[in-house]
């Protein structure tokens, strides 16, 4: 037979911080009729020692076997609180924790709002604890190393962040170069630093090439992901220089995706499938990449821009860079079609 729920509400205002967006005496009016609710009260500030004291004594006093705290993120003070529960006797699992500071308060501009959207909150808190049931901890040995998928700029620099932190790292690309669309795109130096962004790239790839920890393999792609978090089996398929697929599995602690995008093709659109003459900006960065002979005869270009959304800040900043070396260095004549200035 299940033990009847008696369930402890501990409101924190966290000074004033909370409580002046909202109405906690309503939420104490509210929750206070409820069958399961044996114990409901506002605090100040629930984390203090002192009040934390009380809070534990009141667990004991009240029998309760269940318990939510509403305060701030569960983030900040969820281990905190799950501590206090064990201490009390209660079993870790027993608490529901509702985020009033940042998902309500500091969210809504009007009282009535937040605190109609606290209370929605903690009723879904209430449903949870009513569920929620003992449960025991283990502890489960863990994998240190990791899998970065992708070989861009952020796959790059999130293989150096973990290896600096002193895990064994594996990057895995599917083209069979490091760099991703630096490779592909005509990068400009930024005018206010001066850097080079193929050059920053070339030495984060070398970076990566020569540290011990990191394991790079490129023309390979992820075939399948079992187990969880700590425990990951990674099935990889490399193409080997034969072009035969090679299958390799990993054991890892944790996956990242940094697999990036890919820029936007407007099939059917202005002609782009009958003249190799309409291209994408990202297929004239190819081209400019080459220099003068990817250009060749080519002496005037008409940019249309906002054909996917109308605010063209999308776009703007690599159009103009391109357009501006295309007139001041290749000397070719330039046209902008936009929607808006």
């Amino acid at each position: 037979m299940l033990q009847r729920k008696k369930i402890g509400i501990f409101l924190c205002s966290c000074g004033n911080t909370i409580s002046k967006t909202i109405n906690f005496k309503e939420i104490i009016d509210y929750f206070k009729s409820f069958n399961e609710v044996e114990l409901i009260e506002e605090n100040s500030f629930l984390c203090k020692p002192e009040i934390l004291i009380g809070f534990k004594k009141k667990i004991k006093d009240n029998n309760l076997n269940g318990v939510i705290v509403a305060a701030c993120s569960p983030q900040l003070k969820g281990t905190f609180f799950r501590k206090a529960l064990e201490e009390a006797g209660l079993n870790f699992n027993l608490i529901s924790l509702v985020n009033l500071r940042e998902q309500c308060g500091m969210t809504y501009k009007g009282k009535r709002s937040a605190t109609k959207s606290a209370i929605d909150l903690m009723k879904g808190a209430l449903r949870r604890i009513k569920l929620q049931q003992s449960i025991t901890s283990k502890t489960v040995k863990i994998k240190q190393n990791a899998l970065v998928i992708g070989g861009g700029v952020a796959g790059l620099q999130t293989t150096i962040n973990l290896s600096k932190l002193g895990h064994p790292v594996v990057l895995l690309e599917r083209e069979s170069f490091l760099g991703g669309n630096v490779n592909s795109e005509f990068l400009f130096k930024y005018k206010q630093t001066n850097i080079n962004l193929k050059e920053l790239v070339n030495k984060k790839i070398e970076e990566v090439n020569n540290n011990q920890q990191i394991q790079v393999f490129t023309q390979a792609e992820l075939n399948k992901l079992e187990g969880a978090v700590g425990n990951f089996k990674a099935t990889i398929k490399i193409k080997d220089k034969d072009k035969r697929r090679e299958r390799k599995s990993l054991n890892v602690g944790a996956v990242v995706l940094a697999t990036g995008c890919q820029s936007y093709f407007p099939s059917e659109k202005y002609g782009i499938d009958l003249s190799s003459l309409v291209m994408t900006q990202s297929q004239l960065g190819k081209l400019m990449n080459f220099k003068k002979a990817g250009l060749n005869g080519i002496n005037t270009i008409c940019f249309i821009s906002g054909i996917i959304d109308d605010d063209q800040r999308l776009e703007g900043d690599r159009l103009l860079n391109q357009a501006l070396i295309l007139a001041t260095k290749y000397k070719i004549q330039v046209y902008i079609l936009c929607k808006n200035v």
